[in-house]
């Protein structure tokens, strides 16, 4: 074999080793960025939940204030102490109604 020819071989075997260590660093950025994307799409998925948590708590509130505005009306935020709000009875088809119009 000549030197040429070993020159070859040499940097033929050169060549193929950076091929293989490219390759092994490619694997390590792709398992990297594999991760970070496994991480960002829990990390969506749980502010997904968390906005649709908040909608339903919206949505409830709107409803509560609506309960709430018709029970002061009737007279509820009227009183301070408990025992006075102990004593207030309404009537059941008003309560009924307070409930069905603030729920719908």
């Amino acid at each position: 074999m000549s030197s040429r020819d070993a020159n070859y071989a040499t940097e033929a075997q050169n060549i193929i080793s950076m091929i293989n260590n490219m390759s092994g660093k490619y694997n390590e950025v792709k398992q990297v960025l594999e991760t970070y994307y496994n991480n960002f799409t829990r990390i969506a998925t749980d502010f997904e939940s968390i906005s649709r948590i908040i909608t339903s708590l919206h949505r409830f509130r709107a409803k509560w204030d609506i309960v709430w505005d018709s029970l002061k009306c009737l007279g509820y935020g009227k009183w301070t102490t408990l025992s006075e709000r102990r004593q207030w009875h309404p009537s059941r088809s008003n309560l009924t109604i307070i409930i069905i119009n603030g729920i719908h």
